[in-house]
């Protein structure tokens, strides 16, 4: 069955961003979708994070990743829409996070049809 949302993050040497978004990713209660991580082959250890989720995740979600050099953010992007299957595409770039692990559940309970939706973000910044 085509998953109904692919979720899309890029990632580039951000390793702890990394691993936050995809513990917000696959904490969430809602579980029809795909996750799709693109990583610029980072030398730090964000293929080490990938890997952790997906095996402390592979029940739950699919998991579907690459790590190798791109040209870019856009060019990243590209990639996860290529390999994307699901009707809605959602980029969670490294370091965002969803604000609870029920909102995708209570926005796709909406069950729109719709070409394009949008939502609001919260922005957070941590002052040090």
């Amino acid at each position: 069955m085509t998953p109904k949302l692919s979720i899309i993050t890029i990632n580039l040497n951000n390793c702890t961003g990394l691993e936050k978004t995809m513990n917000s990713v696959l904490t969430q209660s809602y579980g029809d979708y795909e996750y799709i991580i693109i990583d610029g082959g980072s030398t730090d250890r964000s293929a080490e994070v990938i890997e952790k989720f997906e095996k402390a995740y592979n029940d739950k979600a699919k998991i579907v990743w690459l790590s190798e050099p791109d040209r870019g953010i856009y060019h990243a992007m590209n990639k996860g829409i290529d390999l994307a299957k699901g009707d809605y595409l959602l980029f969670q770039n490294s370091s965002d996070t969803f604000v609870s692990s029920d909102i995708l559940r209570r926005a796709m309970e909406i069950n729109f049809t719709d070409d394009y939706v949008y939502g609001n973000i919260n922005l957070v910044r941590n002052e040090v």
